[in-house]
């Protein structure tokens, strides 16, 4: 039997990953018909390039957390309901009141039905930050990270 080439190797570990999130280096080994030395090689060369972390006899997947979906996407996605959420949550604020809103597609909501006086927003949201210019409160715009899409 013809040994994968390294490349495949690589490409199927993470594709185990993927589906498993942890593997041990023997099931790897026989997985790919190659020894446990030549998986552990693998690994390490992975876990160089940070596409996962080894653990004592196998390793993890480094992202543990599937991808967020497009904005474009969430946004769309059970629009009614957080419209309801929005609704009903922005009813909690008084006038005055200082109201922290993260990124997310439903505190975009919250802040559309915002109807209090003098409600300062802290937020990390851009499109907030857009909305805000014909609205009569105060919006600070906090910076952070941005994670473009893989």
């Amino acid at each position: 039997m013809e040994q994968p080439l390294p490349a495949e190797r690589h490409r199927r570990i993470l594709e185990v990953l993927r589906e498993r999130q942890a593997v041990r280096v023997s099931t790897l080994s026989d997985l790919l018909g190659v020894s446990e030395v030549t998986v552990r090689r693998d690994l390490e060369e992975l876990e160089q390039r940070g596409s996962l972390e080894r653990t004592h006899g196998g390793a993890i997947s480094t992202k543990r957390m599937g991808p967020e979906p497009a904005y474009v996407e969430a946004i769309a996605r059970n629009a009614a309901e957080k419209d309801a959420i929005g609704e009903a949550a922005a009813r909690f604020v008084e006038p005055g009141d200082t109201v922290f809103l993260n990124g997310g597609t439903t505190t975009l909501q919250v802040f559309r039905h915002l109807d209090a006086p003098g409600v300062r927003v802290v937020t990390n949201h851009v499109g907030m930050a857009l909305e805000a210019a014909d609205r009569g409160l105060e919006l600070l715009l906090v910076g952070g990270d941005f994670r473009p899409s893989a």
